[in-house]
Protein backbone atom coordinates (compact mmCIF):
# COMPACT_ATOMS: atom_id res chain seq x y z
CA UNK A 1 0.00 0.00 0.00
CA UNK A 2 0.74 3.68 -0.77
CA UNK A 3 0.61 6.01 1.97
CA UNK A 4 0.18 9.78 1.09
CA UNK A 5 1.16 12.46 3.86
CA UNK A 6 -1.28 14.87 4.71
CA UNK A 7 -0.38 18.39 2.32
CA UNK A 8 1.88 16.47 0.04
CA UNK A 9 1.06 15.40 -3.73
CA UNK A 10 1.93 12.33 -5.38
CA UNK A 11 4.40 12.61 -8.35
CA UNK A 12 1.96 10.45 -10.51
CA UNK A 13 -0.59 12.56 -10.59
CA UNK A 14 1.67 15.57 -11.82
CA UNK A 15 1.96 17.15 -8.45
CA UNK A 16 5.02 18.57 -6.56
CA UNK A 17 4.96 16.79 -3.23
CA UNK A 18 7.35 13.77 -2.15
CA UNK A 19 6.05 10.79 -1.75
CA UNK A 20 6.75 8.16 1.36
CA UNK A 21 6.07 5.04 1.65
CA UNK A 22 5.13 3.27 4.68
CA UNK A 23 5.14 -0.81 5.32
CA UNK A 24 1.83 -2.19 6.81
CA UNK A 25 0.92 -5.03 9.08
CA UNK A 26 1.39 -8.30 6.76
CA UNK A 27 -1.99 -9.21 7.79
CA UNK A 28 -3.90 -6.13 5.38
CA UNK A 29 -1.24 -5.82 2.71
CA UNK A 30 -2.62 -8.59 0.64
CA UNK A 31 -6.54 -6.93 0.94
CA UNK A 32 -5.15 -3.39 -0.07
CA UNK A 33 -4.55 -2.10 -4.07
CA UNK A 34 -1.41 -3.07 -5.87
CA UNK A 35 0.87 -0.12 -7.09
CA UNK A 36 -0.18 -1.06 -10.79
CA UNK A 37 -3.52 -0.45 -10.11
CA UNK A 38 -2.98 2.94 -9.09
CA UNK A 39 -0.77 4.13 -11.88
CA UNK A 40 -2.93 2.91 -14.21
CA UNK A 41 -5.85 4.40 -12.95
CA UNK A 42 -4.29 7.86 -12.80
CA UNK A 43 -4.25 7.82 -16.95
CA UNK A 44 -1.49 10.23 -17.21
CA UNK A 45 1.16 8.39 -17.34
CA UNK A 46 2.27 5.15 -19.32
CA UNK A 47 5.74 2.87 -18.81
CA UNK A 48 8.18 2.61 -20.86
CA UNK A 49 7.40 -0.78 -22.05
CA UNK A 50 3.94 0.46 -23.50
CA UNK A 51 5.18 3.60 -25.04
CA UNK A 52 7.40 1.45 -27.25
CA UNK A 53 4.59 -0.85 -27.89
CA UNK A 54 2.88 1.81 -29.19
CA UNK A 55 5.39 3.31 -31.42
CA UNK A 56 6.37 -0.58 -32.43
CA UNK A 57 10.14 0.35 -30.79
CA UNK A 58 12.85 -2.16 -29.05
CA UNK A 59 13.92 -1.37 -26.01
CA UNK A 60 17.31 1.01 -27.02
CA UNK A 61 15.28 2.78 -29.30
CA UNK A 62 12.66 3.60 -26.45
CA UNK A 63 14.94 4.81 -24.03
CA UNK A 64 16.57 6.47 -27.08
CA UNK A 65 13.77 8.75 -27.02
CA UNK A 66 13.77 8.93 -23.35
CA UNK A 67 17.24 10.07 -23.76
CA UNK A 68 16.97 12.92 -26.13
CA UNK A 69 14.15 14.29 -23.76
CA UNK A 70 11.38 15.04 -27.04
CA UNK A 71 8.50 14.55 -23.87
CA UNK A 72 8.71 14.84 -20.19
CA UNK A 73 9.00 11.83 -17.56
CA UNK A 74 8.77 11.29 -14.33
CA UNK A 75 10.67 8.81 -12.02
CA UNK A 76 8.72 6.94 -9.40
CA UNK A 77 10.30 3.88 -6.87
CA UNK A 78 13.49 4.18 -9.01
CA UNK A 79 11.18 3.94 -12.46
CA UNK A 80 10.99 5.64 -15.19
CA UNK A 81 7.14 7.12 -16.42
CA UNK A 82 6.24 8.75 -19.45
CA UNK A 83 3.73 11.63 -19.11
CA UNK A 84 0.65 10.87 -21.93
CA UNK A 85 -0.39 14.68 -22.75
CA UNK A 86 3.21 15.61 -23.26
CA UNK A 87 4.03 12.42 -25.45
CA UNK A 88 0.78 13.00 -27.84
CA UNK A 89 1.69 16.46 -28.57
CA UNK A 90 5.58 15.32 -29.55
CA UNK A 91 3.93 12.65 -31.20
CA UNK A 92 1.43 15.49 -33.18
CA UNK A 93 4.31 17.58 -33.95
CA UNK A 94 6.78 14.87 -35.71
CA UNK A 95 6.61 12.78 -38.88
CA UNK A 96 9.36 10.05 -38.25
CA UNK A 97 7.91 8.11 -35.93
CA UNK A 98 4.16 5.70 -36.32
CA UNK A 99 1.58 4.49 -33.78
CA UNK A 100 1.40 0.38 -34.76
CA UNK A 101 -2.40 0.98 -34.55
CA UNK A 102 -3.47 4.58 -34.33
CA UNK A 103 -3.98 8.45 -36.50
CA UNK A 104 -0.68 9.52 -38.41
CA UNK A 105 1.26 11.42 -36.86
CA UNK A 106 2.32 15.37 -37.08
CA UNK A 107 -1.56 16.36 -37.58
CA UNK A 108 -0.38 19.47 -35.72
CA UNK A 109 2.43 20.01 -37.50
CA UNK A 110 0.66 20.24 -41.19
CA UNK A 111 -1.73 22.79 -39.60
CA UNK A 112 1.03 25.28 -39.21
CA UNK A 113 3.70 24.44 -41.96
CA UNK A 114 3.85 22.41 -45.29
CA UNK A 115 6.42 19.86 -46.39
CA UNK A 116 7.49 19.94 -50.13
CA UNK A 117 4.82 16.65 -50.94
CA UNK A 118 2.40 18.82 -49.33
CA UNK A 119 3.28 21.62 -51.76
CA UNK A 120 3.74 19.42 -54.71
CA UNK A 121 0.29 17.87 -54.18
CA UNK A 122 -1.16 21.31 -54.23
CA UNK A 123 0.79 23.03 -57.08
CA UNK A 124 0.70 19.73 -59.31
CA UNK A 125 4.58 19.77 -59.35
CA UNK A 126 7.48 17.04 -58.32
CA UNK A 127 9.45 17.50 -55.18
CA UNK A 128 12.65 18.23 -56.81
CA UNK A 129 10.65 21.25 -59.07
CA UNK A 130 9.14 22.52 -55.23
CA UNK A 131 12.88 22.70 -53.66
CA UNK A 132 14.04 24.58 -56.36
CA UNK A 133 10.93 26.62 -56.22
CA UNK A 134 11.88 27.44 -52.41
CA UNK A 135 15.68 28.05 -53.12
CA UNK A 136 14.67 30.35 -56.69
CA UNK A 137 11.60 32.48 -54.74
CA UNK A 138 13.70 32.61 -51.21
CA UNK A 139 11.16 31.23 -48.90
CA UNK A 140 11.58 31.14 -45.27
CA UNK A 141 11.80 27.54 -44.05
CA UNK A 142 12.12 25.71 -40.77
CA UNK A 143 13.81 22.26 -40.37
CA UNK A 144 11.97 19.34 -38.35
CA UNK A 145 12.54 15.97 -38.72
CA UNK A 146 15.58 16.77 -40.98
CA UNK A 147 12.50 17.82 -43.36
CA UNK A 148 12.19 21.34 -45.12
CA UNK A 149 9.08 22.78 -44.15
CA UNK A 150 7.39 25.45 -45.00
CA UNK A 151 5.67 27.78 -42.41
CA UNK A 152 1.78 27.90 -43.80
CA UNK A 153 1.68 31.76 -43.29
CA UNK A 154 5.19 31.91 -45.53
CA UNK A 155 3.50 29.54 -48.57
CA UNK A 156 0.19 31.89 -48.39
CA UNK A 157 1.56 35.08 -48.26
CA UNK A 158 3.58 33.97 -51.96
CA UNK A 159 0.92 32.26 -53.05
CA UNK A 160 -1.40 35.47 -53.10
CA UNK A 161 1.66 37.54 -54.66
CA UNK A 162 2.04 35.51 -57.79
CA UNK A 163 -0.43 34.10 -60.82
CA UNK A 164 2.00 31.63 -62.07
CA UNK A 165 1.84 28.57 -59.90
CA UNK A 166 -1.85 27.34 -59.37
CA UNK A 167 -3.59 24.92 -56.23
CA UNK A 168 -6.52 22.96 -57.66
CA UNK A 169 -8.92 25.49 -56.27
CA UNK A 170 -7.09 27.82 -58.17
CA UNK A 171 -7.83 25.88 -61.07
CA UNK A 172 -11.26 24.73 -60.79
CA UNK A 173 -11.73 28.43 -60.00
CA UNK A 174 -10.48 29.37 -63.64
CA UNK A 175 -11.78 26.41 -65.44
CA UNK A 176 -14.69 28.27 -66.57
CA UNK A 177 -12.29 31.54 -67.77
CA UNK A 178 -9.91 29.08 -69.69
CA UNK A 179 -12.85 26.83 -71.34
CA UNK A 180 -14.20 30.24 -72.71
CA UNK A 181 -11.03 31.60 -74.03
CA UNK A 182 -7.85 30.93 -76.02
CA UNK A 183 -4.43 31.70 -76.09
CA UNK A 184 -2.70 33.67 -78.91
CA UNK A 185 -0.64 30.93 -80.13
CA UNK A 186 -4.14 29.54 -80.14
CA UNK A 187 -5.39 31.98 -82.37
CA UNK A 188 -2.44 31.98 -84.12
CA UNK A 189 -3.20 28.28 -85.33
CA UNK A 190 -6.91 28.90 -85.75
CA UNK A 191 -6.68 31.65 -88.44
CA UNK A 192 -3.20 29.82 -89.78
CA UNK A 193 -1.09 32.80 -89.12
CA UNK A 194 1.91 33.37 -87.15
CA UNK A 195 2.17 34.83 -83.75
CA UNK A 196 3.75 38.09 -84.74
CA UNK A 197 0.86 38.60 -87.03
CA UNK A 198 -1.49 37.56 -84.21
CA UNK A 199 -0.13 39.98 -82.16
CA UNK A 200 0.01 43.05 -84.88
CA UNK A 201 -4.09 42.09 -85.13
CA UNK A 202 -4.73 42.53 -81.27
CA UNK A 203 -2.61 45.85 -81.32
CA UNK A 204 -3.58 47.71 -84.17
CA UNK A 205 -6.26 50.36 -83.91
CA UNK A 206 -8.93 48.77 -86.24
CA UNK A 207 -9.60 45.39 -84.12
CA UNK A 208 -8.16 46.72 -80.74
CA UNK A 209 -11.83 47.72 -79.17
CA UNK A 210 -13.31 44.01 -80.27
CA UNK A 211 -11.24 41.98 -78.35
CA UNK A 212 -11.44 41.09 -75.00
CA UNK A 213 -8.30 40.26 -72.91
CA UNK A 214 -8.04 38.20 -69.93
CA UNK A 215 -5.30 37.26 -67.50
CA UNK A 216 -5.35 33.58 -65.88
CA UNK A 217 -2.36 32.39 -64.15
CA UNK A 218 -0.36 35.36 -66.13
CA UNK A 219 -0.75 34.50 -69.53
CA UNK A 220 -2.54 36.95 -71.64
CA UNK A 221 -5.97 34.50 -73.14
CA UNK A 222 -9.13 36.30 -75.65
CA UNK A 223 -12.09 35.55 -74.64
CA UNK A 224 -14.31 33.26 -77.60
CA UNK A 225 -17.16 35.71 -77.70
CA UNK A 226 -14.83 38.55 -78.89
CA UNK A 227 -12.88 36.10 -81.20
CA UNK A 228 -16.22 34.87 -82.87
CA UNK A 229 -17.36 38.50 -82.99
CA UNK A 230 -14.07 39.22 -84.87
CA UNK A 231 -14.77 36.94 -87.67
CA UNK A 232 -18.14 38.70 -87.88
CA UNK A 233 -16.77 42.14 -88.90
CA UNK A 234 -13.84 41.57 -91.04
CA UNK A 235 -13.59 39.59 -94.32
CA UNK A 236 -9.74 39.45 -94.11
CA UNK A 237 -9.16 36.42 -92.16
CA UNK A 238 -11.09 33.19 -91.73
CA UNK A 239 -10.46 30.29 -90.21
CA UNK A 240 -8.34 27.82 -91.31
CA UNK A 241 -8.80 24.92 -93.39
CA UNK A 242 -8.18 22.06 -91.17
CA UNK A 243 -9.63 24.12 -87.93
CA UNK A 244 -12.95 24.62 -89.75
CA UNK A 245 -13.05 20.74 -90.81
CA UNK A 246 -12.34 19.96 -87.14
CA UNK A 247 -14.99 22.28 -85.65
CA UNK A 248 -18.41 19.81 -86.84
CA UNK A 249 -16.67 17.38 -84.47
CA UNK A 250 -17.62 19.04 -81.67
CA UNK A 251 -20.86 18.21 -80.06
CA UNK A 252 -22.75 20.25 -77.10
CA UNK A 253 -19.41 21.70 -76.19
CA UNK A 254 -17.46 18.77 -75.90
CA UNK A 255 -14.43 18.02 -77.77
CA UNK A 256 -13.71 14.62 -78.71
CA UNK A 257 -10.83 13.08 -76.20
CA UNK A 258 -8.84 10.34 -77.70
CA UNK A 259 -7.62 7.47 -75.26
CA UNK A 260 -3.76 8.04 -74.00
CA UNK A 261 -3.27 4.13 -75.74
CA UNK A 262 -4.63 5.05 -79.10
CA UNK A 263 -1.90 6.49 -81.60
CA UNK A 264 -3.52 8.59 -84.50
CA UNK A 265 -2.71 7.34 -87.80
CA UNK A 266 -2.83 10.93 -88.84
CA UNK A 267 0.94 12.58 -89.16
CA UNK A 268 -0.29 15.92 -87.86
CA UNK A 269 -2.80 14.50 -84.94
CA UNK A 270 0.44 12.53 -83.91
CA UNK A 271 2.07 15.83 -83.43
CA UNK A 272 -0.45 17.49 -81.87
CA UNK A 273 -0.31 14.43 -79.10
CA UNK A 274 3.56 15.10 -78.87
CA UNK A 275 3.62 18.65 -78.71
CA UNK A 276 0.95 18.15 -75.52
CA UNK A 277 4.11 17.31 -73.76
CA UNK A 278 4.74 20.21 -71.05
CA UNK A 279 8.75 19.70 -70.87
CA UNK A 280 10.93 19.41 -74.26
CA UNK A 281 14.64 18.50 -75.03
CA UNK A 282 16.80 21.44 -76.59
CA UNK A 283 16.35 19.99 -80.24
CA UNK A 284 12.90 20.06 -79.89
CA UNK A 285 13.00 23.81 -77.87
CA UNK A 286 15.07 25.19 -80.86
CA UNK A 287 12.74 24.22 -83.68
CA UNK A 288 9.82 25.52 -81.85
CA UNK A 289 11.04 28.89 -81.08
CA UNK A 290 13.27 29.06 -84.97
CA UNK A 291 16.90 29.31 -83.15
CA UNK A 292 19.80 26.81 -83.57
CA UNK A 293 20.43 24.54 -81.28
CA UNK A 294 24.21 26.33 -79.88
CA UNK A 295 22.19 29.63 -79.62
CA UNK A 296 19.67 27.98 -77.30
CA UNK A 297 22.55 26.62 -75.43
CA UNK A 298 24.30 30.16 -75.09
CA UNK A 299 20.65 31.90 -73.78
CA UNK A 300 20.50 28.83 -71.37
CA UNK A 301 23.89 29.39 -69.86
CA UNK A 302 22.94 33.47 -69.87
CA UNK A 303 19.78 32.48 -67.64
CA UNK A 304 17.79 34.10 -70.85
CA UNK A 305 15.39 31.03 -71.01
CA UNK A 306 14.68 29.46 -67.64
CA UNK A 307 15.65 25.46 -67.98
CA UNK A 308 15.54 22.44 -65.80
CA UNK A 309 18.68 19.55 -65.74
CA UNK A 310 17.50 16.11 -64.90
CA UNK A 311 20.99 14.40 -64.58
CA UNK A 312 22.61 15.37 -67.57
CA UNK A 313 20.13 16.44 -69.87
CA UNK A 314 18.40 19.50 -69.74
CA UNK A 315 14.86 20.20 -70.10
CA UNK A 316 12.91 23.26 -71.15
CA UNK A 317 9.39 24.11 -69.88
CA UNK A 318 7.07 24.69 -73.18
CA UNK A 319 5.20 27.91 -71.24
CA UNK A 320 8.24 29.61 -70.43
CA UNK A 321 9.05 29.24 -73.97
CA UNK A 322 5.43 30.19 -75.26
CA UNK A 323 6.14 33.45 -72.71
CA UNK A 324 9.42 34.23 -74.01
CA UNK A 325 8.80 33.85 -77.55
CA UNK A 326 5.77 36.12 -76.55
CA UNK A 327 7.57 39.07 -75.65
CA UNK A 328 10.42 38.30 -78.68
CA UNK A 329 7.52 38.74 -81.39
CA UNK A 330 7.57 42.15 -80.71
CA UNK A 331 10.86 42.82 -81.51
CA UNK A 332 13.52 41.69 -83.56
CA UNK A 333 14.93 37.79 -83.13
CA UNK A 334 18.24 37.98 -81.62
CA UNK A 335 19.13 35.46 -83.35
CA UNK A 336 18.41 37.14 -86.58
CA UNK A 337 21.30 38.38 -86.14
CA UNK A 338 23.58 35.48 -86.31
CA UNK A 339 21.64 34.14 -89.84
CA UNK A 340 22.23 37.46 -91.27
CA UNK A 341 26.29 36.97 -90.80
CA UNK A 342 26.25 33.67 -91.93
CA UNK A 343 24.73 34.34 -95.22
CA UNK A 344 27.47 36.05 -96.60
CA UNK A 345 30.22 33.90 -95.40
CA UNK A 346 28.09 30.70 -97.28
CA UNK A 347 27.74 32.81 -100.07
CA UNK A 348 31.80 33.27 -100.18
CA UNK A 349 31.67 29.08 -99.77
CA UNK A 350 29.95 28.32 -102.14
CA UNK A 351 31.63 30.60 -105.03
CA UNK A 352 34.89 28.84 -103.52
CA UNK A 353 33.93 25.43 -104.16
CA UNK A 354 32.57 26.57 -107.87
CA UNK A 355 36.05 27.65 -108.25
CA UNK A 356 38.01 25.06 -107.07
CA UNK A 357 36.05 22.13 -106.71
CA UNK A 358 39.04 19.63 -106.24
CA UNK A 359 39.71 21.13 -103.10
CA UNK A 360 35.61 20.55 -101.59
Amino acid sequence: MIQINIGETNPLTGGQGQTEAKKEPEGKSESEPQLKPVVKGAGSLMTVAEMGRILGLKKTDRYWLIHKGLFETRIFLGKTWVVRDSFEKWYANQTHYHKVDGEAPGWELREQSYGARDIAGMLGLREATVYELIKREGLNTVVIDHTIRVPREVFEKWHAGQEHYRTKEDRNRDEKAERNSITMPEMARLLGLTRKQVYMILKGKRYKDIFEILVIAGRKRITRESFDRFLQVQDRYRLHEAEAEEEPAQENGEEKVSSDDEVPDDPDMRRQNHDSRQYIGISEAAEMIHVPEKLLYRWILEGTIPSRKVGRRVFLDRNDLNEWQENMDMAKNPGQEIFEQRIPEREVSEQRIKKHPEKA
